[in-house]
């Protein structure tokens, strides 16, 4: 027994030491190859070997990913393949491609190089250059033997010394993948042989595959890089977007509210709308549809193209919301706001925050920002040319609302015309006139006219000269003076001051003695004055009457008389010198 107990000790002691080792490695190993195989690591671009041997075995992964998408078309799965060749995207050097068609460009660069890389001859790894050899002999670029294929060694700060494929590679990769066609796959290992044709006929899970082989043939005709259907299907949704957001503007439209907060903020869902219809429309063509070739980048730079339109127009819109909301907030306080000079004011910052988003989104589209500036510069001079008297007014807009020499509801008189101010505009001023018609002057004409704001004047000036009878004598005159100044300082709205009401004999006139009466009525209406000089006019009449005389016309007086000619002494006849 005790022997036995010893042997079986040592049996135990023999199994857990082999055990204790066995679970050591197990872990060393687990933890070596989590470092060497983990997910965050970038691929290797340290030189022209590593570039491209980063790029195979990457294709092979994704190749994996691939078959599993393609056994189980999930949502999951195909964004694991997304996920995949966005990983590629350091290999490449895609700085000349504008932000907004990088992911489809990535996509098309890696299904056309991988279809390349199956079908041509590769040199041995060993010939091509490490990093050490590019060192060495201080290599900038490595053409792949027999194409163009061009990797390059970068030189910005950011990734100074990565090699990727050239911007010009990227560019002509579509074109190479159409020449080897019908070359033969000379990768026995790949189980993917056509990149482009499966990427360009693979569908989401919300494309119905039993409508799409029921088509006719002609349906699966390429078009643009794409089967027929696929053309088909994107115009449609293009299509549906643009006509769901025409009636909800219309809908907008039809609701008659043109001003004010709740205006614009109903305004401000069309475009909000399109936003969404547009990213929806989007990720449905490019997860679901799964467009490639020419009509990808298509349907990618319209779809970028509306969404920055959108964007400006809210932008606008925004702006113009802002405006309302001061005006009305102003009003809620009981402050007094210039209501035409805020709108004109958020008119125009609407309009450059606008053009500010249409320049950035441009120049994420590729189009140069400065170019477009000078277009617009040149563009603008062109324009401002062909409608200066426009621009002049609109000038003269905005010198009325800063100035205000008037306002809304003002009485005024400039150029022989006479009336209320009904509406300041950014070209033009309405005023209806006292006969009731409606007259617009053009802004730049009003800021050349001299302007009497009958409306903030402190009180309207009455002035008369009223001409009596020479035959009146001096105390009917003295009479009719102080008469006169006592009624009118008997009369409430005429301001009784030291200097005014004033009545004085002014002159001797060419037929009759003229008296000048000057009193300030304290009123700035026209209507009330008026009524006002009428009273005044009448006691006037009434004092001539009362002292005795009458008021002078116009009238000449003849004198007639005889004059006598004195005798004149005969004269001798003129008989010339002696």
């Amino acid at each position: 027994m005790p022997r036995l107990d010893v042997l079986a000790v040592r049996r135990i002691l023999a199994i857990a030491i082999a055990g204790a080792f066995a679970v050591c490695g197990a872990v060393v190993g687990s933890a070596t190859g989590a470092t060497a195989a983990s997910p965050l690591e970038p691929l290797d671009t340290t030189s022209p070997r590593a570039t491209l041997t980063s790029f195979i075995e990457q294709t092979q992964s994704i190749e994996m990913t691939t078959l599993a998408a393609l056994a189980n078309r999930s949502a999951e799965n195909r964004a694991k393949v997304v996920e995949e060749v966005a990983q590629t995207a350091p290999l490449f050097d895609l700085s000349e491609v504008p932000e907004a068609a990088r992911e489809q460009t990535l996509q098309q660069s890696f299904t056309s190089l991988a279809d390349i890389l199956n079908r041509i001859p590769l040199p041995a790894p060993s010939t091509i250059p490490d990093a050490e050899q590019a060192e060495a002999e201080e290599l900038q670029r490595w053409v792949l033997p027999g194409t163009e294929i061009t990797i390059i060694r970068l030189d910005d700060e950011i990734r100074l010394g990565d090699w990727v494929f050239s911007a010009q590679t990227v560019a002509n990769l579509p074109r190479w993948r159409a020449e080897v066609e019908d070359e033969p796959v000379l990768v026995e290992s790949a189980r993917i042989t056509d990149w482009r044709s499966l990427d360009t006929n693979q569908s989401g899970r919300w494309v119905p595959l039993g409508i799409i082989e029921a088509l006719p043939d002609g349906f699966q005709r390429e078009v643009l890089g794409n089967p027929l259907w696929k053309v088909v299907a994107g115009v449609l949704v293009l299509t549906l977007i643009i006509g769901a957001t025409a009636l909800w503007f219309r809908f907008v439209a039809n609701r008659g509210v043109r001003q004010g907060v709740p205006a614009f903020l109903l305004r401000l869902s069309t475009p909000v709308l399109l936003i969404v219809l547009t990213v929806l429309g989007r990720d449905y063509m490019e997860v679901q549809v799964n467009h490639g070739g020419v009509f990808a980048q298509i349907v990618l730079r319209t779809s970028a193209a509306i969404i920055i339109i959108a964007l400006a127009w809210l932008a606008w819109l925004l702006v113009r919301v802002i405006g309302e909301w001061v005006i009305a907030l102003s009003k809620k306080r009981g402050q007094e706001a210039n209501e035409p000079l805020v709108r004109l004011l958020s008119r125009l910052i609407s309009l450059l925050v606008a053009v500010l988003v249409l320049l950035v989104g441009a120049n994420s589209l590729g189009i140069p920002a400065l170019g477009l500036i000078a277009g617009l510069g040149v563009g603008g001079l062109v324009a401002g040319l062909a409608a200066q008297s426009t621009l002049e007014n609109l000038i003269g807009g905005f010198t009325l609302f800063a100035d205000k020499p008037f306002r809304v509801g003002d009485f005024v008189t400039f150029g022989g015309i006479t009336g209320t101010v009904e509406q300041i505009g950014q070209r033009s001023t309405r005023i209806r006139l006292v006969s009731g018609s409606l007259l617009t002057v053009p802004n730049a004409d009003v800021m050349k006219a001299q302007i009497t704001n009958v409306t903030e004047r402190r009180g309207s000036l009455f002035l008369h000269t009223v001409g009596v009878r020479y035959e009146t004598t001096g105390e009917q005159l003295q009479e009719l003076v102080t008469g006169i100044d006592e009624r009118f300082r008997q009369h409430p709205l005429v301001l009784d001051g030291q200097e005014l009401p004033r009545v004085t004999i002014a002159e001797f006139g060419a037929s009759s003695i003229d008296i000048e009466v000057r009193a300030l009525v304290e009123t700035n209406s026209f209507h009330t004055f008026m009524v006002t000089q009428q009273e005044l006019l009448v006691i006037i009449r009434q004092v001539i009457d009362e002292v005795g005389t009458a008021i002078a016309f116009p009238s000449t007086t003849t004198y007639l008389t005889q004059d006598s000619i004195p005798e004149v002494a005969s004269k001798q006849p003129f008989e010339g010198p002696q």
